[in-house]
């Protein structure tokens, strides 16, 4: 994510922190005087223009970073993200996901296109 004020706070590491409307939702390894941040899914209970993948500081917040409408993917999409979410899809804003084996627990990284992957 390339957008000065939203990358920072979105792009970082993520782990699999519970569930919301039945798929998996991710908080932000947290780190001192930053916002935390929540990616989860939100269903069409509040009209099909609310559904979708969300970032922001907790799950259901009115505070919001980043969006994908996709009502489909049952994780997180890895490309097609509005970032931040009232812009058009920014490229460079990435999810992969990597296992970690000693933990079996999924972390996801969101990264600009200029940051290297872990």
């Amino acid at each position: 994510c390339k957008h000065g004020v939203v990358g920072p706070i979105v792009c970082g590491n993520y782990c699999l922190s519970t569930l919301n409307h039945g798929r998996p939702a991710y908080r932000k390894e947290q780190h001192p005087g930053k916002p935390d941040v929540m990616l989860y899914f939100w269903d069409d209970r509040d009209g099909a223009a609310a559904s979708g993948w969300w970032l922001s500081p907790k799950v259901g917040s009115e505070v919001v970073w980043g969006f994908h409408p996709s009502r489909s993917s049952q994780t997180p999409p890895m490309t097609g993200w509005k970032v931040p979410y009232d812009g058009g899809v920014d490229p460079h804003f990435l999810i992969s996901v990597r296992r970690d084996m000693t933990a079996s627990t999924t972390f996801g990284r969101l990264q600009g296109h200029n940051q290297a992957q872990e």
